[in-house]
């Protein structure tokens, strides 16, 4: 978060290859579950994260969306504030695709009254680095559900669409990123539960 204001380089023209778009698989983690305490930012950054741990015996859970836009709708936007510093709100958009008793109580109930953390791997990694594959939403205030809408007749049939925003948060931007980008998704996948 840079609450001073003050640029620290400058824009050039590149000839790096800027693909749009997530792939397929990210990770929802309860925020509760995070233990904080032990967060690593990497040297001279608070937008990049070095390591964090969940609590013990606390996993993530895996989010595969299919088609050729996986988790369309994400996308952030800076909101001015008048006596107070600027702030950012996060989406994240994803499709359930299934509706039974178990998803609708141990996912979409769950999503009405939790606080959550999500991770999505970008298409464009930063060629020169890789360090901007991983990004975190929800970090400083959490997810919470904006909206989850279910259309027998729409588009999902008779899955759900989901909304989730963080609100108010003081930076653009949250990466998980650890060395390398081998090293990293090495990091990712340790988050997950062995079943989807």
């Amino acid at each position: 978060m840079n609450c001073n204001g003050i640029i620290s380089q400058g824009l050039f023209a590149t000839c790096k290859d800027h693909p749009n778009g997530f792939e397929q698989v990210g990770i929802i983690m309860n925020r509760p579950d995070i233990d904080f305490g032990n967060v690593v930012f990497n040297t001279s950054s608070t937008n990049s994260i070095k390591t964090m741990p969940l609590l013990t015996g606390k996993v993530g859970y895996k989010i595969v969306q299919f088609g050729t836009k996986p988790f369309n709708g994400t996308k952030k936007s800076g909101v001015s504030k008048e006596t107070a510093p600027g702030k950012m709100t996060k989406t994240v958009q994803f499709f359930v695709p299934d509706h039974d008793p178990a998803v609708d109580e141990g996912f979409i109930d769950a999503l009405l009254n939790g606080e959550f953390v999500m991770i999505t791997e970008h298409k464009d990694k930063n060629a020169t680095a890789n360090d901007a594959a991983f990004e975190i939403f929800g970090f400083h205030n959490g997810l919470h559900f904006s909206a989850i809408e279910q259309d027998e007749y729409g588009d999902y049939g008779s899955g759900w669409l989901v909304t989730m925003e963080e609100t108010e948060a003081p930076s653009s931007s949250m990466y998980l990123f650890d060395t390398s980008y081998s090293a990293t998704k090495t990091k990712f996948n340790a988050y997950l539960v062995t079943t989807p």
